[in-house]
């Protein structure tokens, strides 16, 4: 009896942990016609944090995955006063919202352009990064997760376009791995951009494609920025970072070093009986406290030989460690005989990542542009498992041991 309660109860923490829902919404105006174009933007609850943006289109909108809790929808277009309103979203929620028509007499009339953050052009989204809604994050992955229709994994280990599958990611013109990008600094990107209909030039496996385009600044002078970031979720992640970059007016070299603390929680069950043979199990799978530590670098060059023309060197080093104890009981019944399994995992997980990059452009002529580029790529991993069983209340006992090594290095070139 206690272990179906412990799967209750596991399964109702679970459920609550995760829950989340969509928001969808019709727009109109005064004439209840459907706005045809709009920002559609989704704030915390004091509207410090942008959690979410799509596009009004004909009068609709649509937000998934939207997580419990209370926000602030606000809703603007062209032509009309901005709408904001509170929400409280506790189940799938759809609103019908009017805007009101901004008509004013002006005797004199100045324009002031504010460039949105986020703009689409034939069907291809593009983040403005310097935006300091994006600059303000620390994660890389963070600022992707802003982009509609980009889904991160659970695990944080990939990323999705929703009906496109996996996107091929390019630093400039150089197709990147994950890894690697998550080892890029956001201070030393310009904007991110998601293109759904790729043309030739990229991977024929690819349906999507996400490029990320860094900085060019050649200004003289020399810049440092020190920033942290602490969030509290089930256990408490902390994010410091350090950017700086100096140049002389002709050339530009710039780095970056990142130190991330992330306490992980999970927790999972499974149940199953055979009532023909009078079988039954249960499993509780508990990881209390995940001891993620991430160390991501980098150093990149830039020497700009005139408008057109320019040599450039990227290197991306990216340490992961995990310190996974878990958790594992386990109840099987076969008859009248009865076992209670507990388990305790100890793991220590070690990813080691490099990336170096060199790249040569030239522009040959008015249609003609030449592109060079040479890159080396690492990727090393270690996890050892001591394995403890206590079958029965007698006792731990080590049952296995397990140590395990990969390793790969690769070389690429490109010309383009």
């Amino acid at each position: 009896m206690k272990h179906l309660l412990w799967f209750f109860l596991a399964c109702h923490i679970s459920t609550f942990g995760q829950e989340e829902f969509i928001l969808k919404g019709k727009v109109f105006d005064g004439q209840d016609t459907p706005i045809p174009i709009g920002d559609v933007l989704l704030f915390d609850t004091n509207k410090d944090n942008l959690v979410m943006y799509t596009t009004l289109v004909d009068g609709m909108f649509l937000l998934n995955k939207v997580m419990e809790g209370e926000f602030w929808l606000e809703v603007s277009a062209l032509g009309y006063k901005k709408y904001s309103q509170k929400l409280n979203m506790t189940e799938n929620r759809e609103v019908s919202l009017l805007l009101e028509e901004e008509v004013t007499e002006l005797d004199d009339v100045e324009v002031t352009a504010l460039k949105n953050p986020i703009t689409s052009v034939n069907g291809n989204l593009k983040i403005d990064v310097q935006n300091p809604i994006f600059s303000s994050m620390v994660d890389p992955l963070e600022v992707l997760s802003k982009l509609p229709n980009v889904q991160i994994s659970p695990d944080r280990e990939s990323i999705s376009v929703i009906a496109r599958g996996a996107p091929l990611i390019y630093l400039g013109n150089q197709r990147i791995t994950l890894d690697e990008f998550l080892g890029l600094s956001v201070d030393a990107m310009e904007s991110i951009e998601l293109i759904n209909n790729p043309s030739p030039k990229y991977e024929a496996e690819g349906q999507a494609v996400i490029v990320v385009h860094l900085k060019k600044n050649t200004d003289k002078g020399a810049m440092l920025s020190l920033g942290e970031t602490l969030s509290f979720r089930q256990n408490t992640n902390n994010y410091l970072s350090s950017n700086g970059s100096f140049s002389n007016g002709k050339w530009n070299l710039r780095g970056n070093l990142n130190y991330n603390v992330i306490e992980q929680w999970e927790s999972n069950t499974f149940a199953f009986a055979i009532p023909e043979e009078d079988i039954y199990s249960d499993y509780l799978v508990l990881i209390p406290d995940n001891h993620r530590v991430q160390v991501n670098t980098g150093l990149g060059f830039y020497y700009p030989i005139n408008d057109t023309d320019y040599i450039s060197f990227n290197t991306t080093y990216r340490l992961q460690t995990d310190d996974a104890d878990f958790e594992t009981t386990t109840f099987v019944q076969d008859g009248a005989e009865e076992d209670e399994v507990l388990s305790e995992p100890k793991n220590d997980n070690r990813r080691h990542y490099f990336s170096g990059n060199f790249n040569f452009n030239k522009k040959i002529a008015a249609d003609w542009n030449l592109f060079t580029g040479i890159q080396y790529s690492s990727f090393s991993q270690t996890l050892d498992t001591d394995i403890f069983n206590n079958y029965n209340d007698e006792g731990f006992l080590l049952d296995q041991s397990r140590y395990q090594e990969y390793q790969i290095g690769s070389w690429a070139a490109r010309v383009d």
